[in-house]
């Protein structure tokens, strides 16, 4: 039996930030997901996966970091450390950081996320985490570095979908990790990213009550996949030690 039930995807489509008179069905799936972040955390953690939840104190957060909309789904959020989201987001320009929180969508992330059609678990790179999307992009431009990242890709499930659109919904436009049999296809595919406007995101949609997605198998899975969307995430990830930004500017990308 699936630990997410239909009831509980179809009670999310009510989520909304700031709303507290919730039916049983979204309570249920809340506390579902929070005890997913409670079995799955200190497993990353223990493995050396330099991931923090966007909210310590308020694991399960009403948002996404494909969307600025705040309804319509649950997420697990997981990025750098506060300490590293604050040094970046100043390098960004935006000082006022540790008085007004983490913005998400201003960093790499990996979420876990219920929809009343999926459950989704994807690494997303948006345009307002303009920083980290210029060190990718320059990084994409070194021949090397760009095959190291499609052997990463190669890792993942065939059925991983990779894309650029905006929001919670499942888009027609992507292409599957399975459908990338020679690196001329990951190419022409990058190629098409504008940084600056696109949402970089690669994940699994699963739909609701799938077999992999069992009240014993679950843990697993999730556990399995965010390891695998690390890989990507490290990649991508500016740090003092993964700098190419200088790399994007030196190949005169539009942002």
């Amino acid at each position: 039996m699936a630990l997410f039930s239909q009831d509980n995807h179809t009670a999310v489509q009510d989520v909304a930030a700031g709303k507290t008179d919730y039916v049983a069905d979204v309570e249920t799936t809340v506390t579902k997901l929070s005890d997913l972040h409670e079995a799955i955390y200190p497993n990353l953690s223990n493995n050396g996966l330099d991931l923090h939840p966007v909210k310590p104190n308020n694991n399960v957060v009403f948002e996404s970091a494909c969307t600025s909309t705040k309804r319509g789904m649950i997420s697990l959020q997981y990025m750098r450390s506060r300490t590293q989201a604050i040094r970046v987001e100043r390098l960004m320009g935006r000082d006022e950081t540790s008085n007004n929180g983490i913005d998400a969508r201003r960093h790499p992330v990996i979420e876990v996320r219920v929809t009343p059609s999926f459950l989704t678990v994807e690494l997303i790179l948006s345009p307002y985490a303009w920083w980290d999307q210029q060190n990718f992009i320059g990084k994409q431009s070194v021949d090397r570095h760009r095959q190291r990242f499609y052997e990463l890709l190669l890792r993942l499930d065939d059925e991983t979908k990779i894309g650029f659109w905006r929001g919670i919904q499942l888009e027609e436009v992507y292409v599957k990790v399975g459908q990338m049999k020679s690196q001329r296809v990951w190419n022409e595919w990058i190629d098409t990213f504008d940084p600056g406007r696109d949402w970089f995101r690669a994940g699994m949609w699963y739909e609701p009550e799938t077999d992999e997605l069992s009240s014993d198998n679950i843990q697993n899975e999730l556990t399995r996949q965010i390891r695998g969307m690390y890989n990507l995430y490290e990649d991508v990830i500016w740090s003092s030690n993964n700098n190419y930004r200088e790399f994007y500017n030196a190949s005169g990308s539009r942002y």
